[in-house]
């Protein structure tokens, strides 16, 4: 019954988002989702709870301010955890870190500025983030947005990565080959787009701010 209901809500904030994202991103049902996920041990309720809970994220509506307190430090703990985990023992296919990985940027869309991004000041205190960041270039090399529920969400790949290289904890993160990788995946689509591009604008932006990372800006000039 419960992924029933679940389902019916989706399919409501899919077909019609305006006003039905608004009315349920103001009401509990983010917090209670984030509940749920976090205890579920049903790998199809899980997906169906990650779902639900994207597509109410990902409409650009501003989230209430009192949310944040809930989708707190434990709860992104908890996502993050599971990605980096090799065998969850309730997901023998191993199809929930890609689940979480989209509820963690459908969060992240809520977050504008980096130095009370949460997600981000979790991910400083951690040694490595292995799956999270292969799952995030892999993703970033295809150009794809993982939580496209909706035709005016953000790109929140893009996003996650940006912030990611706001700060010199969170860029630590990405090994030596995966800086190589970035660097070919910025190269390739700052020469591929026109000028006046927005994509091209973007990737622009994301090789200034990751060069300047790595110490790498006088090494490695650009031009628009």
């Amino acid at each position: 019954l419960k992924y029933k209901v679940l389902e019916t809500m989706c399919e409501l904030m899919v077909i019609q988002p305006d006003p039905s994202c608004s009315i349920f991103l103001s009401s509990r049902l983010p917090i209670q989702l984030a509940t749920d996920i976090q205890s579920t041990r049903s790998v199809r309720l899980v997906e169906q709870q990650c779902r639900t809970f994207n597509t109410c994220l990902t409409y650009p509506n501003k989230m209430p301010r009192n949310h944040h307190d809930h989708l707190d430090e434990p709860f992104i703990t908890h996502l993050l955890t599971l990605i980096e985990t090799e065998d969850i023992p309730y997901d023998p296919e191993g199809v929930l870190p890609a689940v979480f990985l989209a509820t963690l940027l459908s969060l992240n869309l809520h977050y504008k500025d980096t130095r009370s991004n949460k997600i981000c000041n979790v991910l400083k205190s951690r040694s490595h983030a292995t799956h999270l960041t292969e799952m995030l270039l892999v993703a970033f090399n295809r150009d794809e947005n993982l939580t496209r529920y909706h035709t005016e969400t953000e790109n929140s790949v893009r996003k996650l990565v940006q912030d990611l290289f706001s700060s010199p904890d969170t860029a630590e993160l990405f090994f030596t080959n995966d800086i190589k990788v970035l660097i070919e995946v910025l190269h390739r689509n700052i020469i591929d787009r026109n000028e006046g591009d927005p994509g091209r604008e973007y990737f622009f932006k994301d090789a200034r701010q990751s060069f300047n990372q790595y110490g790498l800006q006088r090494s490695l000039p650009l031009q628009v």
